[in-house]
């Protein structure tokens, strides 16, 4: 049965390329109004349905993933959605969906930067929240920077995001 999962990688990602974001991105937006927030366990529900556009994102044999691997796979694939923003000679693309603030850790969650956008506080939480984790990643690339002998030039990359999320 080894070769059967490379088979059906490479579907799911020709599936992949196939849907545009768009596509996604609507669905997401659909679900996150139809439930009133975006969770792991509502885009999971979603896509059970082999009609739905997120159910070629999933691996369904259960033999080779369990409920919390697609767990795994839904938050990668709310993390991935993007927004293009065309301004006037610019395009952006940003973050569309972060872990909601106002969620235990153990609940989980999402929530949109649009509805975040209206309400500082929770706003906040999640950008501190972010830069936490890219002090974190910044501390292991120190890590693996002092290694190499660059360690000066990271430390003070680091330093300068605590400072940030110290003073937001």
């Amino acid at each position: 049965m080894a070769g059967s999962g490379s088979a059906r990688q490479g579907r799911q990602n020709q599936m992949s390329k196939t849907m545009t974001d768009e596509t996604i991105v609507n669905r997401m937006r659909h679900l996150e109004s139809k439930n009133g927030e975006l969770t792991t366990d509502v885009v999971i529900a979603d896509a059970r349905d082999p009609e739905s556009p997120l159910h070629d994102h999933f691996d369904w044999d259960n033999e080779s993933a369990a409920d919390n691997w697609r767990r795994e796979q839904a938050r990668r694939l709310i993390r991935s959605v993007r927004l293009v923003i065309h301004e006037t000679q610019t395009t952006v693309r940003q973050v569309a969906y972060v872990r909601d603030p106002s969620k235990p850790k153990a609940e989980g969650g999402y929530v949109s930067t649009a509805t975040l956008r209206n309400d500082k506080g929770r706003a906040r939480d999640a950008l501190i929240y972010e830069l936490h984790r890219a002090e974190a990643a910044l501390v292991r690339a120190y890590d693996v920077s002092h290694a190499l002998g660059l360690a000066n030039e990271l430390e003070a990359l680091r330093a300068r995001v605590q400072g940030i999320r110290e003073s937001a």
